[in-house]
């Protein structure tokens, strides 16, 4: 009795190991699909191509001129502490153009420090427009005119390390423009 359980129990596992051998499971699926585009890619012998500058389009603009007390003139204030000095000197300038809560308390310094103000500064270059004076590539405006009564202003820029523009955000305290947000 005990050779007819131990046939049945490996009749079974038999079955059940066919079965599990001819359904593909999703590993061996995604691992057959990245063998197929790497046979198709050494097919071609062609290597892709690097990426090319973000080119600006028609409704874009760059601006080159920034008066004192716009929130424009605030943005190129900022490219400059990423720019023209070292980390520990830009991030002191840096953090003067920013609201006042983002700079009255160690943890918002240090998460200013720690993500704003390291992804802005190894960026920042990017979004500089190629040509002889200093420019930035505005692609959108949000609100489209400033008013007096106007308290937040969104500005979109073009960079050659993004397909989409990315956002920065001010805020108006008391009568000076801040950084507010700083997605660049």
């Amino acid at each position: 009795m005990s050779s007819k359980i131990q046939y049945v129990v490996v009749a079974a596992l038999v079955m059940a190991m066919s079965v599990t051998l001819s359904l593909p499971s999703a590993a061996t699926a995604v691992t057959g699909r990245v063998a197929a585009k790497k046979k198709r890619s050494k097919r071609s012998g062609a290597k892709r191509a690097p990426r090319a500058a973000a080119k600006p389009k028609k409704k874009d603009r760059v601006v080159t001129t920034f008066m004192a007390g716009t929130p424009i003139f605030v943005v190129r204030e900022a490219f400059r502490c990423a720019m023209e000095y070292d980390a520990a000197r830009g991030f002191d300038c840096y953090i003067e153009y920013n609201v006042e809560t983002n700079r009255n308390s160690i943890p918002a310094k240090t998460h200013l420090r720690k993500y704003q103000w390291r992804h802005f500064l190894r960026f920042a270059a990017s979004y500089v427009a190629k040509g002889a004076q200093f420019g930035l590539t505005l692609t959108r405006q949000v609100p489209k005119r400033l008013t007096p009564k106007t308290s937040q202003v969104k500005f979109f820029f073009r960079s050659r390390h993004r397909d989409n523009p990315a956002p920065i955000v001010l805020r108006r305290e008391g009568n000076k423009w801040r950084i507010y947000q700083n997605s660049l």
